[in-house]
């Protein structure tokens, strides 16, 4: 009952397939239910690495994924049978394959080996299996709205002077957008599409005021007046520029503001950034 026959390669290597060539002259049909396990041990306990229910025909190449192994045996699975094979090849090697050779990850991607596979850990900015994709400013020239306008007469410092590409950080340049005094005073980005972001970065004003700033919360919401998420937060003043980063979330909508602070709002540049 489930007649086997093994091979000893009298040391450990990285194999990942097996040719059996059948016996043509009669009887083909009893290689059939044939199992491929394997171990690294005499007697240790065997691993089944390829299985295929049904006779074999002539001939069959059984390929799987790389393992480490000394003993290679063959087994008709649950039959009471003869079991006769002409030659039994196994393909491997004494090492590893250095699939992070060819450095597959671009970009200054961190490549770790794995068998028959690697990893790319992504620099900042980029993403993918391969690092090859780029994170992009998502707000850049994106609709902007904010609770109020500093002037309304001469509209200057509108809500889109902040995602207008200039990070000059003089307002009297007109590329900062700027509120009234206001009560949690807010300005918001509509990235026109729902995407996947994790970072959103923050230019200040500098040419004064730049404490102005303070108690900075990032919410985020897929709809419009749809329920905001708190992503992010800073206690006190966030200085000249400040660089949010948190889990991942889907949103169209990114609001900024300065929660439970009575004062006027003024930043000159805002990014976010994210994929689709």
């Amino acid at each position: 009952m489930s007649p086997w026959w093994q091979v000893d390669l009298q040391d450990v290597y990285y194999i990942s397939q097996v040719n059996i060539t059948n016996r043509k002259d009669c009887c083909t049909d009893r290689a059939s239910k044939v199992e491929i396990s394997v171990a690294k041990e005499d007697g240790g306990k065997g691993t089944v690495v390829a299985y295929q229910e049904g006779a074999i025909g002539d001939f069959k190449s059984f390929t799987f994924a790389t393992v480490q192994a000394r003993y290679v045996r063959i087994t008709l699975r649950d039959k009471q049978k003869y079991f006769h094979l002409c030659e039994v090849e196994v393909y491997g090697q004494s090492t590893p394959v250095d699939d992070c050779a060819d450095k597959p990850c671009l970009n200054g991607g961190v490549c770790t080996d794995g068998v028959n596979s690697y990893t790319c850990k992504c620099t900042q900015g980029f993403y993918g299996s391969n690092c090859g994709k780029a994170v992009v400013n998502l707000a850049l020239n994106k609709p902007a709205s904010q609770i109020n306008n500093y002037d309304e007469e001469t509209n200057d410092w509108t809500a889109d002077k902040g995602v207008d590409g200039n990070a000059d950080t003089d307002v009297y340049n007109h590329h900062c957008f700027h509120t009234k005094n206001s009560m949690s005073p807010w300005w918001q980005v509509d990235l026109q599409d729902v995407y996947y972001i994790s970072q959103v970065n923050i230019t200040n004003r500098k040419d004064c005021c730049t404490d102005r700033a303070s108690n900075v919360e990032i919410s985020v919401a897929k709809e419009d007046g749809g329920k905001m998420t708190v992503v992010a937060y800073q206690e006190g003043a966030i200085g000249d520029f400040k660089s949010f980063t948190f889990a991942t979330v889907q949103a169209r909508y990114v609001r900024i503001t300065l929660r439970d602070k009575q004062k006027y709002f003024h930043l000159c540049e805002v990014e976010v950034y994210g994929q689709n």
